[in-house]
């Protein structure tokens, strides 16, 4: 008997026109609800064959985009490769095509290849060309082509020929409009977080050449978007010395320090600042050192302007354990941002209580491998800086916060709680504050499983601890631990009695 598969795709060769809409339903239907399909699909491998035939002779479009609709079902239900070259022809076709549907399956079809075969076939300038061509053309389908690029450039040598021929390929692209140009160098440096020979050799060919130019571009919109990239070149340590050896930093620098005499700073800014704030991720004591004027910027602009994108880039660059050691020499400015934060927290919009959050979040987070008695000393001390207006801790008002009705910054809330738990000083805090022992012991208080999840992992961080224990007591230590052992979703069931009506 011959598979039913096989049947309805060899149907679509042969069938007249007016039945091949009909037949190509019947196939997608039977590829979505039968279940041993992929069985079939492996037992049938030359439907990849019809499929490619298919593409080269069909003219209509909604038939085109029908049996692509199919194709696309058949990949998501095996993991078949293609071994032969011999559609490549009508792979470049496809690639080349003007409906989408057809180049995202052209696409995929390439990428099932054989490894070794696939490899071979990347090395041809028409084939990368047509591949590169349809991955600028479309979000999704970069996306696709940006997945499999980083995978596939970490498994080269920098010897490899395929080098040479993306290279290529890449600057004859550069030729077109400035969306698509924006769009190969975000592949550039999506391949270039993946490997640095990459980025060696996008920069040794003066790939970034343009991108810098546009720098001085008299285009707002172009200007933001080269800083956008720009600030991911900053992610690799290779990517700053670029921008460091060619001046590129100092005249960022310039720009900052300039800020009055450009009509449009107001909206360069935040993608000026992520630059930097990306350098501080790396290499924090380079800012510091050579470029000062930012670390000005930053907290005269909270001090003066109350900016709120200071302040929230202020939060990155303290996220880290590098971050907070070079604000630690900032002790008055801190003291500075600690009661911008504390106001903030008691404003009536609840976006900016989540900004200030988050930046507590960052200030007060330590990475377990990274912690010290030197951090531990510089959080707290930070903590202690946050005083609210009637006088209060920051722990008392985060814990009156919880109890309004805001699910947004229900979350924020929490996630500053947790990061205060993972820190022993915080422990007496949390025994002495009214109320505290009983809000995480309830399991009435969360409604989403995210909060949940969050408050679990608060009870947890305190248990960890070798003085909770003595500071808590035994009662509620145990408490805290039946609380742990239940996990985070345990729901207290009451027995439900049934009573007989008479």
């Amino acid at each position: 008997m011959i598979p039913k598969f096989k049947c309805l795709v060899e149907s679509l060769i042969s069938c007249d026109d007016c039945d091949f809409m009909d037949n190509v339903d019947k196939l997608k239907q039977y590829v979505c609800n039968v279940d041993n399909i992929s069985e079939e699909i492996h037992a049938f491998p030359q439907c990849f064959d019809i499929f490619l035939q298919l593409f080269s002779s069909l003219s209509d479009s909604d038939k085109l985009e029908e049996t692509a609709s199919v194709f696309l079902k058949i990949f998501e239900h095996c993991s078949l490769n293609i071994s032969s070259d011999t559609y490549i022809p009508v792979i470049i076709k496809g690639l080349h095509h003007t409906l989408l549907c057809v180049q995202k399956v052209s696409l995929k079809t390439l990428l099932r290849m054989e490894p070794a075969t696939l490899n071979l076939v990347l090395k041809h300038e028409n084939v990368l060309d047509a591949f590169l061509s349809a991955a600028v053309g479309d979000l999704s389908l970069l996306k696709i082509a940006n997945d499999f690029l980083c995978k596939y450039i970490q498994l080269l040598s920098p010897s490899d020929e395929f080098w040479t021929v993306f290279l290529f390929c890449l600057k004859k692209l550069y030729s077109s409009n400035k969306v698509q140009q924006y769009r190969i160098y975000s592949l550039l440096m999506d391949c270039a977080r993946c490997s640095e020979d990459a980025l060696r050799k996008f920069i040794d060919d003066n790939l970034f050449d343009e991108l810098l130019n546009d720098l001085n571009d008299n285009d707002v919109l172009i200007k933001i978007n080269a800083l956008d990239v720009l600030s991911s070149l900053t992610l690799c340590p290779l990517g700053v010395r670029l921008l460091k050896q060619n001046n590129t930093l100092s005249k960022l620098i310039t720009i900052l320090v300039e800020k009055d005499s450009d009509p449009f700073f107001s909206l360069t800014l935040p993608a000026l600042l992520r630059v930097f704030v990306g350098i501080c991720q790396i290499n924090p004591e380079l800012v510091k050192v050579d470029y000062p004027q930012f670390f000005v910027y930053i907290f005269e602009s909270i001090k003066n302007e109350f900016s709120e994108i200071s302040l929230s880039m202020l939060g990155f660059i303290a996220k880290s354990t590098e971050g907070k050691l070079i604000l630690e020499s900032e002790s008055n400015n801190m003291r500075m941002v600690c009661q911008s934060l504390a106001s903030l927290l008691e404003d009536t919009a609840v976006d900016k209580r989540i900004l200030a959050l988050n930046v507590m979040s960052n200030l007060f987070s330590i990475q377990s491998d990274s912690k010290s008695n030197r951090l531990l000393a510089l959080t707290e001390s930070w903590y202690h800086f946050i005083i609210m207006r009637d006088q209060s801790t920051l722990l008392h008002h985060l814990m009156k916060l919880l109890k309004e009705p805001f699910p947004d910054m229900h979350f924020a809330l929490l996630s500053v709680i947790l990061s205060l738990s993972t820190h022993d000083w915080a422990i007496d805090l949390f025994h002495s504050q009214a109320q505290f022992i009983e809000y995480f012991l309830s399991r009435n208080t969360e409604s989403s499983a995210e909060d949940k999840l969050s408050k679990y992992n608060i009870v947890c961080c305190i248990l960890q601890h070798p003085c909770t224990r003595s500071i808590f007591g035994d009662s509620d230590y145990f408490k805290l631990a039946a609380y742990k052992k239940e996990g985070p979703y345990f729901v207290i069931t009451e027995p439900n009695v049934a009573v007989d009506e008479y």
